[in-house]
């Protein structure tokens, strides 16, 4: 309930910190669908995966919030997708 509320707020955003495998990523997807949310983006790492592959993909999910008929998109990043401090900043 907690993440349901946090996602559902307004230009918000929530850090998760746990364990592996204590189900981060699956509460999140559960509350991005109970929050109607379109979207849920997540990035692909792959071994050419960089600043540019990462600036596209937040390129594509600006894209999609930006969109008439999207209220409310979720982008979803975990601590192994961090390839580069560059990608907090």
């Amino acid at each position: 309930m907690r993440v349901t509320r946090a996602v559902n707020l307004k230009r918000s955003n929530a850090m998760l910190v746990g364990v592996g495998g204590s189900g981060k990523q699956s509460v999140t997807r559960l509350s991005t669908y109970i929050g109607r949310h379109l979207y849920c983006h997540q990035i692909t790492l792959t071994k050419q995966y960089n600043n540019k592959d990462f600036l596209e993909d937040m390129k594509k999910c600006w894209m999609d919030s930006s969109r008439a008929d999207v209220k409310n998109v979720t982008f979803l990043m975990t601590d192994a997708e961090i390839k580069s401090e560059d990608f907090l900043e």
